[in-house]
């Protein structure tokens, strides 16, 4: 009787070698082909009973190849060679039709395992059903179809909730919170690399979160060097201290553009047991994602830092051209915070008046200095000039996802109540309600404020201007907020 025979797809002949080496141990006959196209070439005959593909290679992919394998035999077992960093790419081809995926390093035992259900499971889609023979048969493949959706689901919860995660103390809170779920690990450590060459706890489960520990000759030492996972068995050396571990201890280099950073360790399972293999390449999987995602935020939050320091330095370039108007920013953000206050914004809401308020004439860097610094009257072609500032700030931040209300204030707060206002002429209501707290605001502070064409107002006349175009110019309720605010305030604002 022939071996069942095996195809085995990857660009690298290193990799197809070993891993031939590997399959014709378990007793299959074995031929590689470079790439998905070559590959194609090949099963045109048929005649195999299983592929392995890699992902990453050139003519054509291992996940274009999985779509061809499976138009051309859907019960032929295609199994994707990946590694763990890349491991949302094996559940890619999982979703495409790919049957299963193994992970560099491979392991003979693994590799026959694998292949003896498969094949198992082919043979029982191939022969015709018998009434007993296959039953068990049957019980087996949908247990392990079972597992086998189960993983996937889990690898799509983990990579969803850590997407949704930007505050990086809130991603290992939920770390920990999710590995005690998944694996039952009672003491679980997130920690960092120090430069004396110790491990530094940020956030821990059942131990102390001040904790510091000399990584050199711990199971930590062995991860960075294996630059992958080492499981500490029952009764060998804890890395929290010199004590016999009661269960095993799993560790996890975390790893940053090849470098390992930090560890993430677990251990203590209710039952002492050791750490199963699907437990570890969930774990695996969510630490690499960890990972990456704290990569990100750190970046996200040293370019907003950069960016908004960007910004306000523009804002205070257009400020120094005007001395009239210099800290009007600052002012119009003391004044609209007051208001907030008073009516009750919502703590999201106050921080983007907090940030909006300093950006809110930022257009005006695209205004000429012949125009912004006239100390006369404006000629209706000057005056469209100025009222252009608003959409101009608008598109400075339009690209910045993330300002949403910010950028409703830019844009809108010279918008008025009776829909006569620019630069979209909306009309009450219509008109967002962070900008009509803004306008109130600065119009107040410029009516308080000496101008190149007037002089400052006293608090008392500013404040009956404003009542007087309430309803018109402003919202009403707006206005009566703010006066509420100034009672007993008019010496300290004149």
């Amino acid at each position: 009787m022939k071996p069942p025979k095996v195809l085995i797809v990857d660009d690298d002949p290193s990799i197809r070698g070993l891993l031939t080496q590997i399959v014709q141990q378990s007793g299959y006959s074995v031929e590689g082909a470079e790439d998905g196209q070559a590959a194609l070439e090949r099963l045109v005959d048929g005649g195999y009973d299983a592929v392995f593909t890699d992902l990453m290679m050139p003519r054509m992919g291992g996940i274009d190849l999985v779509r061809k394998l499976k138009e051309l035999d859907p019960n032929l077992p295609v199994i994707v060679i990946t590694g763990f960093p890349t491991m949302e790419s094996g559940v890619t081809a999982l979703r495409e039709g790919a049957t299963d995926f193994i992970t560099k390093p491979f392991r003979l035992r693994d590799i026959k395992l694998l292949l003896e259900r498969l094949l198992s499971q082919r043979r029982l889609l191939t022969e015709k059903p018998g009434d007993d023979g296959n039953r068990d048969l049957l019980e087996r493949v949908n247990q392990q179809l079972y597992e086998k959706i189960k993983h996937i689901s889990l690898l799509s919860y983990i990579a969803e909730s850590i997407e949704r995660l930007n505050d990086n103390t809130e991603l290992l809170d939920w770390v920990l919170q999710t590995l005690n779920e998944l694996t039952g690990a009672m003491e679980i450590t997130v920690g960092f690399i120090e430069e004396n060459d110790s491990f530094a706890v940020r956030r821990g489960m059942g131990v102390p979160r001040s904790l510091r520990i000399p990584i050199k000759g711990t199971s930590m030492e062995k991860a960075r060097e294996r630059r992958t996972y080492y499981q500490v068995a029952p009764g060998e050396e804890s890395p929290y201290g010199s004590f016999a571990l009661a269960s095993s201890l799993l560790s996890i280099p975390i790893m940053i553009r090849e470098e390992t950073i930090g560890f993430l360790n677990l251990s203590r399972k209710p039952d002492g047991s050791a750490f199963t293999e699907d437990e570890t390449r969930l774990v695996l999987s969510l630490t690499e994602k960890m990972a990456t995602k704290f990569e990100n935020n750190a970046l996200y939050e040293s370019l907003y830092s950069n960016f908004i320091d960007t910004l306000k330095a523009l804002v205070t370039t257009i400020e120094a051209r005007d001395s009239y108007t210099k800290t009007h920013s600052e002012r119009v953000t003391r004044y609209a915070l007051e208001i907030a206050e008073e009516i009750g914004l919502s703590a999201e809401e106050t921080d983007a008046i907090k940030f909006a308020c300093y950006l809110h004439d930022i257009g005006k860097i695209g205004i000429r200095d012949t125009v912004l610094l006239k100390p006369g009257g404006l000629t209706p072609e000057e005056f469209m000039d100025i009222r252009n500032h608003p959409a101009i700030g608008d598109n400075i931040v339009r690209s910045l996802s993330f300002l949403p209300l910010e950028r409703e204030i830019i844009r809108h707060h010279h918008e008025r109540w009776d829909g006569t206002g620019y630069p979209d002429g909306l009309r009450g209501i219509e008109i967002p309600l962070l900008a009509r707290v803004v306008a109130v605001a600065d119009t107040y502070d410029a009516l308080t404020s000496s101008r190149p064409y007037r002089e400052s107002r006293a608090h008392k006349d500013a404040m009956d201007e404003l009542t007087t175009w309430s309803g018109r110019q402003f919202d009403p309720e707006i206005v009566d907020a703010f006066l509420r605010t100034r009672t007993g305030q008019y010496g300290a604002l004149d």
